[in-house]
């Protein structure tokens, strides 16, 4: 008998992201799903990621192996055909020590790969809702550590590299705090404001708002020595000094890009079918992912493959005779089972077949417009994209010209204000990030527009204005409220939710902040009952809420950190010496005895929403308070 050689996998090397589990990358997490061995930095990432693992998956925390047992168990793994992980926290380039690991796999024959991960200064950035570059302040990034045990290059002092004038976002300095304030002070001013994040995206994560000059006695206070970034430099100073910066020209209406012309040239551009190039317009890059593409015939797979190499988050699925497992394509033996099996599990489906073989296995799959996933049908020749499921909502119509532009070819886009160039208000508002409640008005509303009747709007916010300025004959704008009984098709946008008539649209931007003190042990139950009663009480959407907020010393509970994770909304903390800024109208003793602040959800609201006014103040359940601000942000 003879025996055949053990299939073997390269070793993968991934990513986890800053720490919240969710923040691993989709490919991280199905690597990790599929591995046999998983070596993982225990000091670093979360246990929750290593309970992705398959049972039976052999899991080794490399905090107790050196660089030699490491390497030979990720050898052994693969010359005995099992598939090896090694999981780095953060991304695995930086200070990941993974280049030394690379070359013994390299000497030892061993193939590998990498599967990028989000790292730490992009976590603490989304923490603060930060902008590193920006117009006219900063453009520039510099990722450094101070030197400690672990030197640093003469090139690379700190503080040339803080006289540069560069935002920087210092890691693995917490314990070099009187370095890192040395070169900070003649660089930047003693009063210079840093940032200190602590186990950015973790529920126990904490900022630590401070200067140049009293970096080192903050950090000692805080009791902060590790796993934290230092933020400083030019876009952290504007940050807290409020300043905006000049409008990026990306979405400038005057200036012209790759994928959008100018307002100018586009009124002057020739008509769809005259363009060479055959796209019908620009797209926006905020597709839907991930992104599932399917061939049914050899052209199709190759149709497929072109798809997926140009545009994010696709997984190619193309019959077992055509699918390459090496090249990570998934087989199936039926189209009409695959496509169900996916249909909920991916935001957006292109297919290269014949259009009725995709509308028959459709048929029993489609339930709602603001339900469907995106669906694409792309002919074998790639000559044509059809946006055939989801156009505006589910961003069908942006992927069918992303599709388009990646085979050049044309998209065909049949929903109707598209193609009599009238506003799309619901992809306006995916683009926006707002929501829709009652969609079942955007017949008549299209209607209304289709037959170049306007349409009444009322935006008191003025969050929807500067976007329909582009249609000004299509909108009549409203400055009192409307009154109620109207049965006439309107929009309404704000959070305000009065009984509105199935007429009227109500769009939602995300501008409430709602924030939350509790007792330890909370329940989700009594959170979001809490929420839903106070949110019915005032009459406000709970589609306009942007975030939740707290003191930090509760940013750990539970309860909190489920209703955030339930409603996709992320959760702000905020120091007692932050929460003490705000003037609220309802402090406690009780509150300042216990937490050293008088004021948790008032105070949380106000900083989270960036305003000095409440809109709900604080209401109370038998174990958590509420308050509820609006910001003016957009």
């Amino acid at each position: 008998m003879i025996m055949s050689e053990p299939t073997t996998y390269p070793v993968i090397f991934v990513g986890a992201g800053p720490g919240r589990p969710d923040l691993i990358t989709v490919a991280g997490r199905q690597a990790l799903t599929e591995a046999d061995l998983v070596i993982y930095a225990g000091s670093l990432v979360s246990p929750e990621m290593l309970s992705w693992a398959r049972p039976g998956t052999e899991l080794a925390d490399s905090s107790g192996l050196d660089l030699e047992e490491i390497v030979a168990k990720m050898t052994e793994a693969h010359f005995l055909g099992r598939k090896a992980v090694r999981l780095h926290t953060g991304d695995p380039s930086l200070y990941g020590a993974v280049a030394e690991q690379f070359q013994a796999l390299r000497q030892r024959g061993v193939p590998y790969r990498v599967i990028p991960g989000v790292t730490a200064a992009f976590a603490a950035a989304a923490a603060l809702e930060l902008e590193f570059t920006l117009p006219e302040i900063c453009q520039t990034l510099i990722l450094t550590r101070a030197p400690g045990r672990t030197p640093t290059p003469e090139t690379e002092k700190l503080t040339e590299l803080a006289a540069s004038g560069a935002s920087l976002a210092i890691y693995l300095s917490a314990d070099q705090a009187d370095r890192v304030a040395a070169a900070l002070i003649p660089a930047r001013g003693p009063e210079a404001p840093v940032c200190v994040v602590y186990r950015a995206s973790w529920p126990d994560q904490r900022l630590v708002w401070t200067t140049a000059a009293g970096l080192v006695a903050d950090l000692a206070a805080a009791g902060i020595k590790r796993q934290a970034v230092i933020l400083a430099g030019p876009a952290v100073e504007a940050w807290r000094a409020d300043r905006v910066s000049p409008a990026s020209r990306l979405y400038d209406p005057e200036f012209s890009h790759g994928f959008r012309l100018s307002r100018k040239e586009n009124t002057s551009r020739p008509a769809a079918k005259e363009d060479p190039g055959l796209i019908i317009a620009g797209y926006n890059s905020d597709l839907p992912s991930p992104l599932a593409v399917y061939g049914l015939t050899r052209p199709g797979a190759e149709i497929a493959r072109r798809l997926a190499a140009g545009l994010p988050w696709a997984k190619v699925f193309l019959p077992a005779r055509l699918a390459e497992a090496g090249a990570g394509e998934e087989a199936f033996d039926r189209f009409a089972r695959v496509l169900t099996d996916n249909y909920r599990h991916y935001r957006g489906h292109l297919v290269a077949a014949a259009a009725g073989i995709v509308v028959r296995t459709l048929a029993p799959l489609l339930a709602d417009k603001t339900l469907d996933p995106a669906v694409i049908v792309v002919d074998q020749a790639g000559r044509f994209a059809v946006s055939l499921v989801s156009g505006h909502l589910g961003r069908a119509n942006a992927l069918a010209k992303a599709a388009a532009n990646i085979l050049g070819g044309q998209a065909v886009i049949t929903t109707a204000t598209d193609s009599a160039g009238k506003p799309a208000l619901d992809s306006i508002a995916v683009d926006l990030g707002f929501q829709l409640d009652n969609p079942a008005a955007l017949p008549r509303i299209g209607r209304r527009l289709l037959e170049d009747e306007p349409v009444p709007v009322y935006d008191p916010g003025a969050w929807l204005e500067p976007h329909l300025a582009h249609w000004p004959a299509d909108f009549v704008r409203l400055s009192d409220p409307p009154d109620l009984i109207r049965s006439s098709p309107l929009i309404w946008v704000g959070p305000e939710a009065p009984a509105f008539p199935e007429t009227w649209l109500a769009i939602r931007p995300p501008c409430l902040f709602a924030g939350f003190g509790l007792n330890r042990g909370t329940a989700i139950e009594e959170l979001e009952s809490l929420l839903v009663e106070v949110f019915q009480r005032h009459l406000l959407s709970i589609k306009a809420l942007a975030g939740l907020a707290t003191i930090a010393a509760k940013r750990d509970e539970p309860g909190l950190a489920a209703l955030a994770r339930k409603l996709n909304l992320p959760l702000h903390s905020f120091s007692t010496e932050e929460l003490a800024g705000p003037r609220v109208p309802t402090p406690s003793e009780v509150v300042a005895r216990h937490m050293g602040v008088e004021s948790v959800c008032e105070a949380a609201a106000m900083l989270a929403a960036r305003t000095d006014r409440l809109l709900v103040t604080k209401q109370k359940s038998k174990n958590a308070t509420l308050a509820v601000a609006l910001t003016s942000s957009r």
